[in-house]
């Protein structure tokens, strides 16, 4: 076995739990002076690419992987009487996932690993969001928790194809469904190189983690 995987699962594995697209997400901290915090999030994402949704990506399934890296704003924690600040993802850096005779995504481990160089820390915390949720609610919230529990390492998302509509629970689970290739190479590609990673997986995204996880083949685990 190549590597040990730290696997926290949140909700329960199949549990309709939503979480708001894009917002309100804030910090639990609130620094002195108080402001938003800059987060570099490297993403795979099997979404189609449409720049007129927020972080570049859509609900609609694309059949391939895109990868790179999003520009995560997230607000510190409110004060009382405070306006509401609410996070968003400035802007994203898409990169080819492979090319010739490299891996399938090999694009988004090179940044992990100039990443994990430039923290001096081999670890990555890796979110895998659930049900209801956006590409940049996907981004965001893998920005907020690592901030929350201040990793001081590689952030990484797993994106799906989840649509924004709570009525939409079955279409999710099906596109979730379509995602698990995609999240088995790229936990395979990460054991690989050797990087000590966390998976946190919330609602759906539990489901399709334990599921990719237990293909013992595909993950090498």
């Amino acid at each position: 076995m190549r590597q040990i995987w730290a696997v926290l699962l949140l909700a329960a594995t199949v549990a309709g739990c939503a979480i708001d697209d894009s917002g309100p997400v804030r910090s639990v901290w609130r620094p002195q002076p108080a402001k938003s915090t800059y987060s570099s999030v490297v993403y795979v994402t099997d979404r189609e690419a449409d720049a007129s949704f927020p972080g570049g990506f859509a609900t609609r399934w694309a059949g391939k992987p895109s990868c790179g890296t999003a520009e995560a704003i997230v607000p510190p924690a409110m004060a009382p009487g405070e306006v509401p600040q609410y996070g968003y993802v400035a802007k994203s850096h898409p990169v080819a996932c492979s090319s010739a005779g490299k891996a399938k995504l090999a694009g988004a481990i090179a940044l992990i690993e100039a990443e994990a160089t430039a923290k001096h820390c081999r670890s990555v915390f890796l979110f895998v969001h659930g049900f209801h949720t956006g590409f940049d609610g996907a981004v965001l919230r893998a920005a907020q928790v690592a901030q929350d529990a201040q990793t001081g390492c590689v952030v990484a998302a797993f994106s799906w194809s989840a649509e924004i509509n709570v009525d939409r629970y079955v279409s999710d689970l099906e596109h979730s469904d379509y995602a698990e290739p995609l999240l088995a190479e790229f936990l395979r590609e990460l054991a690989e190189s050797r990087l000590r990673v966390t998976v946190l997986g919330h609602s759906l995204g539990s489901r399709l983690t334990l599921m990719t996880l237990s293909d013992r083949k595909s993950t090498r685990l």
